[in-house]
């Protein structure tokens, strides 16, 4: 079974390889919610580089794995102002050019990754797990985002499998630890309908 790092790698590649596609005129489109291209983009790169700005001091692991990562983070009424707020004020760094920042950032991201341990502890706002753990919260954003990115562009892709996998798995998971497993094999299998917007990540 490959890796999660080799998962979060294609994930990023093809993040890369989808964004240099990017016509110019559409990075001031709608790209998801109230956000553009151009802000969507930038959210995604902090989840690029979330790793290495989560490592540090080693820190006593208190998260048991992705999704309760995942679950506790969604748990704060205001986490989606938040995270809006911060992919506003990150748009100036992506320059004239989106894409040459975006690959910037991902070559050292994935040549930083290389030298961690998969249990390195990575410090985050809800609390300290390990590196295999939390880069399936990373993969699960670089692919559904980069869907979104493609998506509000007008460029095909499809994601790597590996990744999507991982994101899959994961997505799984939370809804497993929501109670809401049952439902979903139901869904999945064809046997029922989900309820009209229900959505997996709150």
């Amino acid at each position: 079974m490959p890796s999660v790092k080799s998962a979060f790698s294609e994930a990023v590649q093809q993040l890369v390889e989808v964004v240099g596609r990017i016509p110019s005129e559409s990075w001031e489109k709608p790209g998801l919610g109230e956000w553009t291209v151009r802000e969507l983009l930038s959210h995604v790169v902090g989840a690029v580089e979330a790793p290495v700005a989560s490592a540090g001091q080693a820190r006593a692991i208190d998260l048991d794995g992705a999704a309760e990562y995942y679950i506790s983070a969604m748990a704060s009424p205001s986490i989606h102002q938040e995270v809006a707020e911060r992919a506003r004020q990150g748009v100036e760094r992506l320059g004239d050019d989106p894409a040459s920042a975006l690959r910037a950032v991902a070559d050292r991201t994935l040549a930083a990754i290389e030298e961690f341990a998969d249990d390195a502890p990575m410090s985050t706002s809800v609390g300290t797990v390990r590196l295999v753990d939390y880069l399936p919260t990373r993969i699960l954003e670089v692919v559904v985002h980069t869907l979104d990115i493609a998506d509000a562009a007008g460029v095909s892709v499809e994601p790597p499998p590996d990744a999507l996998s991982v994101s899959l798995a994961l997505l799984g998971d939370i809804a497993v630890r929501q109670g809401d497993g049952a439902m979903l094999a139901l869904a999945l299998s064809g046997r029922r309908s989900l309820p009209e917007g229900y959505n997996v990540l709150g």
